[in-house]
């Protein structure tokens, strides 16, 4: 946003770019199509308000809650599995004999 602020000032200084047309641009009735500024010179030194500012955050939000509770539980189950490996037993089979993944499955 601001390459493009910065790129339309330089248009008008240039004298490319009229300032009704920047206006009419500004106000949403006309779209111009302007090249970016470079970004090296530009620097963000200090922002100021007018007004006390405080942020304030509410949680997570669902998606939020949801993908850390995700997280959540695929490490606990990676950290149940690594305990169970360095007491030396083996995991539980999860296709004994007599259930295994194609029981109930039609032959093709």
């Amino acid at each position: 946003m601001v390459r493009k602020v910065v790129a339309a000032l330089r248009e008008v200084d240039a004298g490319r770019l009229t300032l009704p047309r920047l206006n009419a641009s500004l106000a949403g009735s006309e779209r111009l199509t302007l090249p970016l500024a470079e970004p090296e010179p530009l620097v963000l030194w200090r922002v100021e308000y007018d007004v006390p500012w405080q942020f304030f955050w509410g949680g997570p939000n669902r998606h939020q809650a949801r993908r850390w509770s995700t997280l959540h539980n695929d490490l606990v189950a990676r950290q149940r599995v690594l305990e169970v490996l360095a007491e030396g037993s083996t995991l539980p089979d999860l296709y004994p004999s007599s259930v295994g993944p194609n029981v109930g499955r039609r032959e093709a």
